[in-house]
């Protein structure tokens, strides 16, 4: 197969290391519609999903929603993108100065992988070193300070502006989600 240039890993409903991989834009909530529909035209669409829980008035039950709402990834070549762009539901397609910006494969097959070997998965706040942070859990439950990485630890930065001091605490990253910041 990999003389092919098919990626072993890929399933075979996926586009090959020849086609590049995009993140498509799409109507919110119509994830599942919009694959099908790309489906149908012939292109290649991964929409990656995870199993939650919802809660009814009168029970709880278990669905499949996108690991990343409102994006699916998709492998087309550029001549295709208008013909893309046509399809119920699409928005648009990310780009970085009107060019589709085009996703490493490597990152596409990490995702490939997490979703194929059947290991619990979820979507998370994408959290850099430096981003400002709220506790949500725990005795600290509310403190906001700044993300740490120290000796391998996640870290909150706390500080004194008066007194020019800080201190940090060990935390664990899955306890924080990023500080909104309001926009005026």
């Amino acid at each position: 197969m990999a003389e092919l240039g098919l990626n072993p890993l890929l399933p075979s409903h996926l586009p090959t290391s020849g086609q590049p991989w995009y993140a498509v834009r799409i109507r919110s909530g119509a994830e599942v519609r919009v694959e099908g529909a790309l489906k149908g035209r012939g292109f290649h669409p991964f929409l990656p999903t995870y199993i939650t829980s919802r809660v009814y008035s009168d029970r709880i039950k278990k669905v499949k929603s996108a690991l990343f709402p409102g994006y699916l990834f998709c492998g087309f070549t550029l001549e295709q993108r208008v013909q893309l762009l046509q399809c119920e539901g699409v928005e648009s397609i990310v780009c970085f100065g009107n060019v589709p910006a085009r996703i490493p494969d490597c990152e596409i097959d990490a995702i490939i992988r997490v979703v194929e070997s059947g290991q619990s998965s979820e979507p998370w706040p994408y959290l850099q070193t430096g981003d400002q942070v709220t506790v949500q859990v725990g005795s600290l439950k509310g403190v906001s300070g700044y993300l740490l990485q120290t000796k391998g630890s996640d870290r909150l930065l706390l500080s004194i502006s008066l007194l020019q001091r800080s201190i940090s605490v060990e935390i664990d990253r899955s306890w924080v989600r990023p500080v909104v910041q309001n926009v005026i």
